[in-house]
């Protein structure tokens, strides 16, 4: 039973066609995007919300009126 005839002898199997590997250049993009939008996103919720307690500055005009000096 040891007899290599040609129906049992050893043949390399055919590999699968490989599909082509997806560029990471995209995904890379898309996620350094978000990340910008997140950032821009926290820093105007910052800014918008100061903390509660310091300075406040007024500024007022005053205007009067005053009569001419005539002697």
């Amino acid at each position: 039973m040891s007899e290599d005839s040609p129906e049992t002898a050893w043949q390399p199997r055919e590999r699968p066609a490989r599909k082509p590997r997806r560029s990471l250049k995209p995904l890379l993009g898309a996620a350094l995007l978000l990340a910008l939008a997140f950032a821009v996103a926290f820093g105007m919720a910052i800014h918008d919300n100061p903390k509660p307690g310091g300075t406040q500055t007024i500024e007022r005009t005053i205007t009067l009126k005053v009569a001419p000096l005539h002697p």
